[in-house]
């Protein structure tokens, strides 16, 4: 899931994958779309409100997320279903289509363990969907996202595979540093006025 909030010349942007709740949200803070940037355009007073809106929908505020990898089991009863977009969970694209006939792919990170997604319905309002035997591992889900999960489906969170990669945690370094420099400025900005 790739989520990049920008803080610069009095403005907040978020590029973020497709989510309608996301967009709802977007619009009710002001919200502008720039199709130039590929992005959502917030006042940067709405700042905060913004990052907990990412953090609610992507399950990262652009800082610091703790991630857990989950095991999704479909199962009798439990739904899974997209109309006319990718099928998401926990902020994550999980399947995505192209239409009717496309059949769908896996998302990154997603390990199918059983069972399938494909695409179906009518040739306006096709849906890409999961079989109701599809069990697969997602990598890197948001934790607070899981913990707050309360739906049809069975989430069981994985046992953590041991280090943690030297890469990623110099990658979050950067970003964490990337971000200081950002808090600062706005600290300087509100001073000076």
């Amino acid at each position: 899931m790739s989520v990049k909030i920008q803080v610069e010349h009095n403005r907040v942007s978020v590029q973020a994958p497709y989510n309608q709740l996301f967009i709802q949200t977007a619009r009710s803070l002001d919200g502008k779309w720039d199709d130039k940037s590929k992005a959502w355009v917030f006042n940067v007073q709405e700042e905060l409100a913004v990052r907990n809106a990412c953090l609610r929908y992507y399950g990262t505020d652009g800082v610091l997320t703790e991630q857990v990898d989950i095991r999704v089991s479909v199962g009798e009863g439990g739904v899974l279903r997209s109309c006319k977009k990718s099928l998401t969970l926990f902020g994550r694209v999980v399947a995505k289509g192209f239409g009717r006939d496309s059949g769908a792919t896996t998302g990154q990170g997603i390990i199918l363990e059983s069972g399938g997604f494909s695409t179906g319905g009518s040739y306006i309002n096709w849906t890409v969907y999961a079989y109701s035997d599809t069990t697969f591992i997602m990598r890197g889900a948001p934790k607070q996202l899981v913990d707050e999960y309360g739906g049809q489906l069975k989430v069981e969170v994985l046992p953590s595979g041991g280090r943690a990669d030297p890469d990623e945690l110099l990658a979050e370094k950067k970003r964490l540093e990337m971000r200081l420099v950002e808090v600062n400025k706005l600290i300087e900005q509100d001073l000076e006025k």
